[in-house]
């Protein structure tokens, strides 16, 4: 959508999607069939840090949850703005506005409006990726995440 919509705001970006998971094939049929090879590329990485540093943007689609997203979490701590589907915890992440975009409806349409805010400001960047560092570290410590791990065990036994 961004690329057939706005083909002056993508220009001179490359896009990347890892994984080579049961879909990857038909991932690589569907971005050559819409034409967009020469701005997708889609390959794998052992390692990610090396990715995230040179990476500007991360972007999950991930439909139910994004809590804990090793990979998002990763991505932030190198500076990567996120633009995310809002769903289950994914704001304790991302901050709309602040340190990314979040997309309400996942349709492509809002993805890419989301993707096109982002592209649209390249001044913000150095907020965002300041922002999703201190989320990482000030937010996200272990200290939090044992926190939240007792919080949601404990409801559980109440409930029980």
């Amino acid at each position: 959508r961004l690329v057939g919509d706005e083909p002056e705001l993508v220009r001179g970006w490359r896009f990347e999607m890892y994984g080579q998971g049961s879909l990857a094939r038909e991932v690589a049929e569907r971005i050559a069939a819409r034409g967009l090879s020469s701005f997708v590329t889609v390959t794998k990485a052992i390692d990610m840090a090396p990715v995230f540093a040179r990476a500007r943007l991360f972007v999950s689609t991930q439909a139910f949850e994004n809590f804990t997203s090793l990979a998002m979490l990763e991505a932030m701590s190198a500076g990567n703005a996120v633009i995310a589907e809002d769903v289950g915890q994914t704001r304790e992440f991302v901050r709309d506005g602040e340190n990314g975009h979040l997309v309400v409806d996942a349709s492509p349409e809002a993805f890419a409006a989301a993707i096109a805010a982002y592209l649209r400001h390249p001044d913000r960047h150095d907020a965002m990726a300041d922002a999703s560092r201190a989320l990482v570290t000030r937010v996200h410590t272990i200290e939090h995440f044992a926190e939240d791990v007792l919080a949601f065990w404990g409801d559980a036994a109440r409930r029980t």
